[in-house]
């Protein structure tokens, strides 16, 4: 079964992919909101060097450790 698929219809398609790309990478990389980031939780954060992974622990009712946060605080 071999089935053309006209230039017309492909560059339709694609140009639909491309400009729902572009929506999502917008809603996604807000530059006054960084995923991730949370000025709440860097202050007392435990981060790697770069400050690119962090996590906030804190005590449960039990006394055990608990995550209560993971995430960014880089301010790029």
């Amino acid at each position: 079964m071999n089935r053309e698929i006209s230039l017309k219809w492909f560059l339709i398609v694609l140009g639909v992919l491309v400009v729902i790309e572009i929506v999502v990478l917008f809603l996604l990389a807000k530059s006054d909101d960084l995923p991730g980031y949370s000025s709440e939780y860097c202050p007392e954060a435990i981060c790697n060097e770069d400050a690119s992974l962090c996590y906030a622990y804190d005590l449960d009712s039990e006394g055990n450790t608990i995550i209560v946060w993971r995430g960014s605080c880089r301010t790029e």
